[in-house]
């Protein structure tokens, strides 16, 4: 009976500490509805647990602004020069070391040479996602997942995709299930504490 007990509260104690770790960023799973706990700029709407981010709305420098960067950084990412898009962000704390992680899908509604293109911005670092010369004209990504190593810290993490060169024919970003998670030896110590507590408990 103390055994099975055992497990039952260390098994408990981890997936409390992982949600708790998630829960330093607001509304990564998008759950409300809407974008609550996140800035923006552009088109960006949220549908079915998903944020869905359109390239032919704010302009390049306030794309950059809100990924915490400049329109050069942008260009220079992407290969070539942004025009519009649209872009979202939050800043969050970790109280570990972990890493952030978020799911991604780039639908490039444009050709080449107009090469479109996602970034994630990791305080104001940024990476390219996707573009239209990796999909295809018109063609997507897929779901796909991606994971940055962080610092114990305050962060900021952002998307945005934008027009490559013109300003229409629209290119969308979707993002979901954004989490910050702790180093998994930060889940072993604290099962190897909450286990000897026990046992002293017992004794």
């Amino acid at each position: 009976m103390n055994r099975v007990f055992v497990k039952l509260t260390l098994a408990t104690l981890s997936v409390s500490a992982s949600a708790f770790a998630s829960a330093n960023i607001v509304n990564g799973d998008f759950a409300t509805g809407d974008l609550t706990g996140w800035s923006s700029v552009g088109n960006v709407g949220v549908s079915s647990n998903v944020a869905g981010l359109i390239t032919n709305y704010a302009s390049a420098d306030d794309v950059a602004a809100l990924l915490g960067t400049t329109h050069d950084a942008l260009n220079n990412v992407g290969g070539v020069t942004a025009t519009i898009g649209s872009a979202i962000a939050q800043t969050f704390t970790m109280d570990k070391d972990g890493s952030v992680s978020f799911t991604w899908a780039h639908n490039s509604g444009d050709y080449m040479p107009f090469n479109d293109f996602s970034v994630v911005s990791i305080d104001g670092n940024l990476t390219l996602l996707s573009n239209v010369a990796s999909t295809g004209n018109f063609g997507s990504t897929g779901w796909k997942t991606s994971t940055f190593s962080l610092s114990a810290g305050t962060h900021t993490i952002g998307f945005g995709i934008v027009n490559a060169l013109d300003g229409s024919v629209d290119s969308n970003l979707q993002i979901a299930g954004v989490q910050a998670v702790p180093e998994p030896m930060s889940m072993v110590a604290l099962a190897t504490g909450a286990a000897a507590l026990l046992r002293r408990r017992r004794k």
